[in-house]
């Protein structure tokens, strides 16, 4: 009997989705220069970029840009490594539901930056003008989360993936009425939101297969 070799491994970046890599590295760069840059820099990048609630600064690249651009900023290396890590977690199910190529490329950036501007908006409605400052990429992905699960079970595995992280962060919110906490966490219900709502029809505007056999336009209702 002949033996059969199994087939050669290969390596774990070439399995990863080029997108992830590009968007985290982007992400760690521009983080990167507002810690460690000159405080120039990052009053600059706070400026452009952060969510401000309240009294605005001066916004050198204009009002809406803070809606994509805070995902590249944090407010610590451990919260940055939080990201990227939730990013490598949840974003190769998302990813290749959109496929490879320039096509599911921007299928993904698209449904990423939605899904960060979602949260910006749940942030600036929930502050009602009270003053505050929100940055980091957990809008974002807070809709990748809900992407992940509806990508490997359709809507039930949406609501399993959602619904605890929904739950914490109105735990958070009920909580910062007497504790006040430094967590956005209406920035993250409102990524939440629109990646619930917007992974389905953009799978479908960029022409993405479905996952486990699943026709993306008829999902599973399990």
């Amino acid at each position: 009997m002949s033996r059969i070799d199994p087939p050669a491994r290969q390596p774990v970046f070439n399995r990863f989705p080029a997108v992830l890599v590009w968007l985290a590295a982007a992400i760690a760069a521009v983080t990167a220069g507002q810690l460690f840059g000159p405080p120039q820099a990052e009053d600059w990048l706070l400026r452009a970029g952060a969510i401000v609630t309240g009294a605005q600064p001066p916004r050198p690249l204009g009002e809406a840009a803070p809606y994509i651009l805070h995902v590249f900023l944090h407010g610590g290396v451990l919260h940055l490594l939080m990201n990227l890590a939730a990013l490598a977690a949840f974003g190769p199910p998302v990813a290749e539901s959109f496929g490879r190529g320039l096509r599911g490329t921007t299928g993904f950036l698209v449904f990423f930056f939605i899904c960060a501007a979602g949260g910006a908006a749940g942030q600036v409605i929930a502050a009602g003008g009270e003053p505050g400052i929100a940055v980091g990429a957990s809008s974002a992905l807070s809709g990748v989360l809900a992407a992940a699960g509806y990508a490997r079970g359709g809507w039930g595995g949406a609501a399993r993936m959602a619904a605890p992280w929904l739950l914490i962060n109105i735990v958070l919110a009920v909580s910062a009425a007497a504790f006040p906490i430094p967590v956005a966490w209406a920035a993250h219900i409102g990524g939440l939101i629109a990646g619930l709502l917007l992974f389905p029809p953009l799978l479908m505007i960029f022409g993405a297969r479905s996952r486990a056999g699943r026709d993306v336009s008829s999902p599973g209702l399990d």
